[in-house]
This record gives C-alpha cells, sequence and structure tokens, in this order.
C-alpha cells in the first residue's frame, strides 16, 4: 500500500510539473494545481499515517514467538483460511483456535507493556 501512496505521489508530482509548462489559463492552472497540491498532500499524509502504523506493528510483531508470527503472517497476511492455517501448520482445528487466542493475547500484553491502549 505504501508503494502505491509513493507512486500516486510521484504521479502528481510530474503532473503538476507538466501543468507548468502547458498553454491553459492562469485561473485554470491555478484551480488545478491547487487541488493536486491538496491530494499530494493528502497522500503524503496518508503514507506518513501507515508508515507510522507498521512501525507500531512491526514493534509488537516482533515480540511474538514463531508459532505467533507464522499464524499472524499466513491468516492476515496471506489471508488463509483456518483450516488451511490447520494443513500449513500441521495443527488441529482447535490448535489452530487456541493459537489465535494465544497469540491475540500476547499481542495485548505487549501493547499494554508498551503503552498502547488500542
Amino acid at each position: 500500500m505504501l508503494e502505491v501512496l509513493r507512486n500516486e505521489i510521484k504521479r502528481m508530482e510530474k503532473s503538476i510539473d507538466e501543468l507548468k509548462g502547458n498553454d491553459i489559463s492562469q485561473l485554470h492552472k491555478e484551480v488545478l494545481l491547487q487541488e493536486m497540491q491538496e491530494r499530494t498532500d493528502s497522500l503524503e499524509k496518508e503514507a506518513e499515517k501507515r508508515m507510522h502504523l507498521a512501525l507500531e506493528i512491526d514493534s509488537i510483531v516482533s515480540g511474538l514467538d514463531a508459532d505467533e508470527e507464522t499464524f499472524l503472517r499466513l491468516r492476515f497476511q496471506e489471508k488463509i483460511s483456518i483450516t488451511g492455517i490447520q494443513s500449513r501448520m500441521y495443527l488441529s482445528r482447535a490448535s489452530v483456535f487456541r493459537l489465535q487466542n494465544k497469540c491475540f493475547k500476547h499481542i495485548l500484553e505487549i501493547a499494554e507493556a508498551e503503552g498502547r491502549e488500542e
């Protein structure tokens, strides 16, 4: 997602530079430039927000054990079902749910220890 935002920002900046050289009325040019600058600023803020969130997530995940990290990656990054996780991790369905509960509990403990409330 961050790469998409960065590419959009680059595209907008290139469009701004191209607009500066085009032969359109000054008022129209100023309106378009303002709209593009607002969009670029919005994208930059979104990228910063997502980067900050990614760093927080990395901080929390780094405190998990290998099985917990594997579970999170499979479930939320690769979007694999509980049944799929069973197969990939060679666990029973009940064991996957226990691992999920352990993982979420551990995440909450890490977040609370670091002073986070969410």
